[in-house]
């Protein structure tokens, strides 16, 4: 909290600005959102993915209406759970879920982050691979069905959309990473394993449920098991999991451009850092004829949720 009190009162004095309303993360306990309910000003409450599609959409400075994919480990959802695999439909002041990656439990919410065989377990109870998940995995057996305990009784394992939560689960069964160190790092090493794109990739489906788009993991997930199961080469399976990815996003966007009639695509949140993935994801898209927009000066990822926060603010504001 000092810090961002130290930060405002640089930026007024530098900028010779007052701030007339101050914009925050929807999380009820993020920092931000504790400091501007503290700040005595007007607040506008910023849903995370939205701010992460915003943020793109300033930099380019795009009018209008846009499909936003926004991808990363962590954000408050409007719902009510953990959201992290979003397709949206949004222009500067709001935003429509118009899909997302299906939702599976966080075994013990933080500590999966830290542990991400307990999303492999997770992945794997959703996808009906348990048994061939808990060979490829190097935890304990008692860790593993302490775990799996809780998954069945749902006890402290909120819902999650998160693409940041499966690609730790597949880094966890590739072998690339069991647990992580620091922010990101499963992915991270997942991306680095793999060998290019393979030709072949995993089953995508996509359905609708409440009238959302829905794209399935289970089918995904448990072709990454199988294949490493029979011997397929950890680069090779981290390849086509990429790969089915990307397929993913690009189907789905075509879905959404065909019922809203948008063509022009924005990519924000962090797991867009991998280069794997955006290359294959924007290429995809543009081979559909969408307009593809990436982020180029504010970072895609956390680090430019503030510049989105700033233009949905404006535009709820009138300003």
């Amino acid at each position: 909290m000092v810090a961002f009190a130290e930060a405002l009162m640089t930026y007024r004095r530098v900028f010779g600005v007052e701030p007339r309303l101050v914009a925050h993360d929807q999380h009820p306990d993020f920092p931000s959102t504790l400091f501007a309910e503290a700040s005595g000003l007007p607040t506008v409450a910023v849903q995370h993915h939205h701010a992460h599609i915003a943020a793109v959409m300033a930099e380019h400075r795009l009018e209008g209406a846009v499909i936003g994919v926004a991808f990363d480990g962590f954000g408050w959802g409007e719902d009510g759970t953990v959201w992290g695999g979003e397709f949206l439909v949004c222009d500067a002041s709001h935003a429509e879920r118009f899909g997302h990656l299906r939702t599976v439990r966080q075994p013990g919410g933080d500590a999966a982050v830290r542990h991400p065989w307990r999303m492999a377990l997770s992945h794997a109870v959703d996808a009906g691979c348990v048994d061939e998940t808990l060979k490829l995995l190097r935890t304990r057996d008692a860790e593993a069905e302490i775990v799996l305990r809780q998954l069945r009784s749902r006890l402290m394992s909120p819902q999650t959309s998160s693409a940041g939560r499966l690609f730790d689960a597949v880094s966890a069964v590739v072998g690339g990473c069991d647990v992580a160190t620091y922010e990101g790092q499963p992915a991270i090493l997942l991306e680095q394993l793999a060998d290019g794109f393979d030709d072949r990739s995993y089953r995508v489906s996509i359905s609708l449920l409440d009238g959302r788009l829905i794209v399935d993991t289970r089918p995904i997930f448990a072709g990454v098991v199988h294949d490493l199961s029979n011997g397929v080469s950890p680069p090779t399976v981290s390849a086509r999991f990429h790969a089915t990815l990307a397929d993913a996003i690009g189907e789905m966007c075509a879905r959404v451009g065909d019922a809203t009639g948008l063509t022009r695509v924005c990519f924000g949140g962090g797991v867009f850092m991998n280069d794997l993935l955006l290359a294959r994801a924007a290429r995809k898209v543009r081979d559909d004829g969408f307009e593809v927009y990436v982020p180029r000066v504010a970072p895609v990822g956390d680090g430019g949720i503030a510049l989105g926060q700033v233009l949905v603010g404006g535009a709820r504001a009138g300003g």
